[in-house]
């Protein structure tokens, strides 16, 4: 049997974030829209997975999907936020990134077993 303990505490403690707020500047936002893409994606397979209802071997891509997720983690680095709030809004978008990275990742482990 699958120990899902790991994915469930990572699971549980991304779920209780909140997407954090629209930024203001263009490129940020178009950058933040692919995050939620991302997001959206992942954790419509994750809750599955956490509910029972889906086997991790089951998630398709879950490796392109973390590879595509560090990818937008990096690009992060490369934008010059325009205003405070925005600068304010990357070290959430960086703690939010964590937390979704640490899911898929277990997520990533499960689908391997």
């Amino acid at each position: 049997m699958t120990d899902m303990t790991e994915f469930r505490r990572a699971f549980n403690a991304f779920w209780k974030m909140p997407f954090p707020d629209r930024p203001r500047g263009k490129e940020f936002q178009d950058w933040a829209v692919l995050l939620l893409i991302l997001d959206t994606h992942v954790a419509g397979y994750a809750s599955r997975v956490n509910s029972g209802d889906m086997d991790p071997r089951d998630v398709p891509g879950v490796g392109d999907l973390l590879a595509e997720l560090k990818s937008l983690r990096a690009s992060l680095e490369t934008i010059r936020p325009e205003t405070e709030r925005d600068k304010e809004l990357a070290e959430e978008y960086r703690s939010y990134i964590a937390s979704l990275e640490k899911m898929l990742y277990e997520l990533w482990r499960l689908s391997c077993q």
